[in-house]
C-alpha cells in the first residue's frame, strides 16, 4: 500500500477534520482501509467529527459498496458533517446508496478546497 497517510487530521480556518483517503488505490486495497479505518472509528474519541473522504480514481464493486455502507452506518453517531470528493459515475450511485442506508448525508464537492469550505460553515 501507498505510505501515504490514509488516516490524518487536518486543521482549516482553526478546525479539525478528519481525512479518510481512498484516492488512486486497488480494490483489494480499499477493502483493508476499510476495515483498518472501521477499529480506528471504534476507539476514536472526538465528538462531532467534520468527516471528508477522498475517493478519486477509486474503482468500485459491489464488496466496496457493501463495507462502504457498513462502515458508514457504524460511525453515523460520530460525524457531525460529511463531505467527498473525487465522486464521478457509478461512485455517484453508490454513494447515494450509503447515504441512503446510514442517513450520513455525505455531500459530494468537485474539489477538497470546496469540500473544507462546507464542513466548516
Amino acid at each position: 500500500m501507498n505510505e501515504k497517510n490514509r488516516w490524518r487530521w487536518d486543521e482549516y480556518k482553526g478546525k479539525k477534520i478528519l481525512i479518510n483517503d481512498y484516492s488512486n488505490l486497488p480494490n483489494e486495497e480499499i477493502l483493508k482501509l476499510i476495515k483498518e479505518n472501521t477499529l480506528r472509528y471504534a476507539t476514536e474519541q472526538t465528538p462531532d467529527i467534520l468527516l471528508l473522504v477522498d475517493v478519486t480514481k477509486c474503482p468500485f464493486d459491489k464488496n466496496i459498496a457493501t463495507d462502504l455502507k457498513k462502515i458508514a452506518g457504524f460511525i453515523q453517531p460520530k460525524i457531525k458533517k460529511a463531505a467527498c470528493v473525487g465522486v464521478t459515475g457509478l461512485q455517484r450511485v453508490i454513494l447515494d446508496g450509503v447515504n441512503h442506508f446510514s442517513k450520513l448525508g455525505i455531500n459530494p464537492f468537485s474539489s477538497e478546497e470546496q469540500a473544507k469550505e462546507w464542513l466548516v460553515s
